[in-house]
């Protein structure tokens, strides 16, 4: 993998407000919860594995997740990321949501070699949908629009300037790739598939439920 492997890192203390069903990294798929199917994924790649979860879930997530790293999260998706990255003791990170459980192995895999090989790289998909700008009532031509998805990689001294940088300016960004595009380094984008989506709604969740009872072959 490069580096001497990666840490993966994993913010997952969302309460969950929008899907209503609780803290999201306990929320069950099938037979396991959202954090176990993300944690699952990245065992056989990352030589270290840390997840952040609210106060009181941390008990919990050590009990689910032996050989794993839990600490409490932030007050935000930011603190928390920038607590893990503190944390992390490789060379390369791979911070991924818990929201995004159908996780394959190929697309961990190529997202860490991009970053291995170009400092900062992220899962993303084309946009495949017809875009409008309400504002102006115009039709966006989508030909250069992509969606930005996790897993994000980065060298970890990359990832923690752009989050010191943040916290000192009082910059609040959308995602880690965002906060390292600020600095002016680039970030490659690694092509994923839509399946990766992020478990928001109850809609999200019945799709993700329709592909684990399915073949699609998640952990290939």
């Amino acid at each position: 993998m490069g580096l001497d492997g990666f840490s993966a890192l994993i913010p997952a203390a969302g309460e969950g407000n929008r899907l209503g069903l609780g803290p999201k990294a306990f929320v069950r798929l099938g037979s396991r919860m959202l954090l176990q199917y993300v944690v699952e994924a990245f065992r056989p790649y990352a030589q270290e594995i840390i997840a952040a979860v609210p106060k009181d879930q941390v008990s919990q997530a050590k009990d689910l997740l032996p050989g794993v790293k839990v600490i409490v999260g932030g007050d935000t998706r930011q603190q928390t990321v920038r607590r893990l990255v503190a944390l992390a003791t490789k060379d390369l990170v791979l911070v991924h949501d818990v929201a995004r459980p159908l996780l394959r192995a190929d697309v961990i895999r190529r997202t860490a070699r991009a970053a291995a090989e170009n400092g900062a790289a992220t899962a993303a998909v084309p946009v495949q949908d017809s875009l409008m700008d309400i504002d102006t009532e115009t039709m966006v031509n989508r030909e250069s629009l992509w969606a930005i998805q996790t897993p994000q990689a980065f060298r970890r001294e990359v990832l923690l300037r752009a989050h010191e940088t943040a916290f000192q300016n009082g910059r609040c960004g959308t995602d880690d790739a965002g906060l390292v595009r600020e600095l002016g380094h680039p970030v490659t984008l690694v092509k994923a598939d839509s399946l990766l989506l992020k478990i928001t709604t109850q809609e999200d969740l019945f799709i993700a439920r329709s592909v684990i009872r399915s073949d699609y072959p998640i952990d290939e």
